[in-house]
């Protein structure tokens, strides 16, 4: 499948502005609890574990050992 450049374009500056409004927070706190950190800190990694996943079983409908490589 193959998308136009408009389209990376547009994907790409929403993921960038929901980046700055992830920000937006410090602004308002100057001081985070641990309590919020570690919430914070767990809440990112299962985010980023199932991206990973994810990632991985797509890339194994392309065989292993260009998932592996990859």
């Amino acid at each position: 499948m193959s998308y136009s450049v408009l389209t990376v374009f547009f994907y790409a500056m929403i993921t960038a502005l929901a980046t700055g409004l992830g920000a937006l927070p410090f602004l308002l706190f100057k001081k985070v609890s641990k309590r919020w950190l570690g919430y914070s800190n767990a809440v990112d990694a299962g985010l980023m574990l199932t991206a990973s996943f994810t990632l991985i079983f797509e890339g194994l409908e392309y065989g292993l050992w260009k998932t592996v490589l990859g």
